[in-house]
């Protein structure tokens, strides 16, 4: 009798069977560098329940195991998705409980990347959770750090001596006896403390100087310092995108980064020039923009989010959004923005006179601006000031020529009418001159009663003049439309020290 195959091997070797060109893209399908979400363009997001997964989710974790289950199973197999499970490196932390707790991936990838260097030259892209710790075995991580440095040409002592040359406030004296291993109870106590995050700094240097090809630096603990790179040898960094959660302190050896994602309150940065993708996802004030963006002359993309945390505020005007300053500081990128996301759906506390500040300037001197996100809080005051331009004539004044796509955003509650005249406005100038925006081909709206309310009267007005207008939801890493109390708005960030008037709808 025919002996039976166990079906475990079945399910591979059928898939082996399959032409190259097919079976790559499955491979790469379980990939999030191949996949390319860290490149999809804000706000095309999902709401992420986990906020330890902002602003990029997480690949599912049963696709990995499935994938990781196939590899253990063939090692045919294996040897052709090895190469795809290297590309993105993510170091989470090891239970979603509140409760500190640690593994040894770090340790171990470091190790692999030590002994496979061609694996160390697939990696693309590095996510280090937050919370990530590492179990604190000393003797163990000083033998892995060795080994590293080692493989850079150095030991560990050597290392401490070129870093001592530099800055002397940057030098950890508590992590001497470490380097030399002078490792007593005492030293342990002190190098393990803070849950292992001393250690995983350590273990994240030697990672980054033996990655040669990493592109994307996704990093919320702690960064090293540059002086302790290049106690290694490290003179610069092959970044080419970098998401910041709360440090720095790499950017000025990162000189060819093209895209930048914030995600915390990052207190100053030097953003190199190369910057052309910008995407700020928390809350920011302009001073933060004049100062960490102000060489960037030729950002191609820009979003930014205002954040929907906040506890509480002393000076309710550095909490203020003031778009228009955030637009005439982006006047250096007139002639190259194409594309420009300033959701400000949450709004910041504060009196009126600061709210009155967020209105939206011209955008006609951005020659080549093709898609644009804004919110109608932006556009029509939602307080009585006063205005220059007619209110039915706000978007006819402000946007470019070049515009191809619109996107508005409602904060929620009721529709004021002056949204509504607002887009009948530019429907009924674009009638009489359709050379105004030839390239507009499509109006996306979050607000049903706009896209389909009064017998679909605005949606027709736009149809007329060959323009789409579409209902369209832009839910957030840290929003969504199934949020709110009451159906659709969303919350208004305030403190008890605030003025607690309502703003007019």
């Amino acid at each position: 009798m025919a002996q039976i195959q166990p079906q475990a091997h079945t399910i591979p070797t059928g898939l082996l069977g399959l032409p190259l060109e097919l079976l790559l893209p499955i491979i790469q399908s379980f990939c999030f560098h191949c996949r390319g979400e860290p490149d999809a363009p804000y706000p095309e997001a999902q709401y992420v329940q986990d906020k330890r997964q902002w602003p990029h989710a997480s690949p599912d974790p049963e696709d990995r195991k499935t994938l990781l289950s196939l590899c253990l199973v063939s090692k045919e197999f294996r040897a052709l998705a090895q190469h795809v499970m290297y590309h993105d490196i993510r170091l989470e932390r090891a239970n979603n409980s509140l409760s500190p707790s640690a593994d040894w991936k770090l340790p171990t990838l470091l190790q692999t990347i030590i002994s496979r260097p061609d694996l160390a030259r697939l990696v693309k892209s590095l996510r280090v959770n937050m919370y990530y710790t590492v179990e604190p075995r000393i003797d163990d991580i000083w033998d892995v750090c060795e080994q590293a440095a080692g493989t850079l040409g150095l030991t560990l002592p050597g290392v401490w001596h070129r870093w001592a040359k530099g800055p002397w406030e940057d030098l950890p004296i508590h992590m001497e006896e470490f380097f030399f291993r002078n490792i007593n109870d005492a030293v342990r106590a002190d190098v393990g403390g803070e849950e292992g995050r001393f250690m995983v700094r350590e273990l994240l240097k030697m990672l980054l100087a033996l990655l040669p090809n990493l592109e994307h630096a996704n990093i919320e603990p702690e960064l090293p310092s540059p002086a302790a790179m290049r106690a290694l040898g490290i003179e610069s960094l092959p970044w080419k995108e970098v998401t910041l959660w709360e440090s720095s302190r790499l950017m000025e050896m990162a000189t060819n980064v093209e895209t930048l994602t914030v995600t915390s309150a990052v207190y100053r940065c030097p953003i190199p020039a190369s910057v052309k993708t910008v995407r700020i996802h928390c809350q920011q004030t302009t001073q933060w923009f004049t100062e960490c963006l102000q060489n960037c002359t030729g950002i191609t993309s820009f979003s930014y989010q205002t954040s929907s945390e906040y506890s509480f505020c002393l000076n309710t005007s550095y909490f203020t959004t003031d778009v228009g300053e955030i637009i005439r500081f982006l006047h250096g990128c007139r002639t190259t923005l194409k594309s420009l996301y300033l959701d400000i759906r949450h709004r910041c506390c504060g009196p009126t006179y600061l709210k009155a500040r967020i209105l939206v300037s011209s955008l006609k001197v951005y020659t080549v601006l093709e898609d644009l996100l804004l919110c109608f809080n932006s556009l029509w005051p939602t307080i009585r000031i006063p205005r220059e331009l007619p209110s039915d004539q706000v978007l006819v004044d402000i946007l470019p020529s070049s515009i191809a796509r619109l996107s508005l955003l409602h904060r929620g509650g009721r529709i004021n009418e002056r949204f509504k005249k607002g887009l009948l406005g530019l429907a009924n100038s674009i009638k009489s001159n359709k050379a105004q925006f030839p390239n507009l081909r499509c109006i996306r709206c979050d607000a049903r009663e706009i896209c389909e309310g009064d017998d679909g009267a605005i949606s027709k007005a736009f149809e007329e003049v060959g323009i789409d207008l579409v209902y369209k939801e832009f839910p957030r890493y840290d929003w969504s439309y199934e949020m709110s109390s009451d159906g659709d708005r969303l919350p208004r960030l305030k403190c008890r020290r605030c003025d607690d008037d309502e703003d007019e709808d």
